[in-house]
């Protein structure tokens, strides 16, 4: 599965993302939805408590985030 990268050059993005994630450890995994909305920075910490049922575990949270998103 190829990872997306923001080039170093992207500043103005870096920042914005700095913003909503607030990397303290690295690796820092943040996860958005297909239309780039923020579904959680606690990814890492879901993989090792959910293993590959993280997923479905995201799915959850994107769809009650979208949910509020409508009203």
């Amino acid at each position: 599965m190829p990872w997306l990268a923001i080039p170093w050059s992207e500043k103005m993005t870096i920042s914005y993302l700095t913003r909503i994630c607030r990397p303290q450890t690295i690796p820092h995994l943040c996860i958005f939805d297909k239309d780039g909305n923020y579904v959680t920075c606690g990814a890492r910490d879901d993989i090792a408590m959910y293993g590959m049922k993280a997923w479905n575990h995201w799915e959850d949270i994107a769809e009650e985030r979208k949910k509020y998103r409508q009203i």
